[in-house]
């Protein structure tokens, strides 16, 4: 980051940057649950989790390709972990208090 931070009086601070830069890592998680009119078999449970599979694009591949999908009667979960996240900032300007 590019910037500066200055200090005023104890309890204020004014933070101006521009350019920066940042990455890391993020997990994905969707849960879906019925309202209790649903109760799938375990072969629809089966066939739900292979539905997600395929539907989840280049999403799945992320976290080394392992995307942990667990179903029940009348939900499923979709976890991925390791999610890239990375991101540029232009300008920026904050005012800070401190107590």
């Amino acid at each position: 980051m590019i910037g500066s931070q200055w200090i005023i009086n104890e309890h204020f601070s004014i933070d101006w940057w521009i350019l920066g830069g940042g990455g890391g890592a993020a997990k994905f998680y969707a849960n879906v649950v019925s309202d209790g009119t649903l109760n799938l078999t375990t072969q629809e449970q089966a066939d739900l989790k292979d539905d997600i599979r395929e539907n989840i694009g280049d999403l799945g591949q992320f976290g080394k390709g392992v995307a942990d999908i667990q179903t029940t009667p009348n939900s499923a979960t979709l976890t991925i972990k390791g999610v890239p996240m990375q991101s540029i900032r232009m300008f920026g300007l904050n005012l800070g208090y401190a107590f």
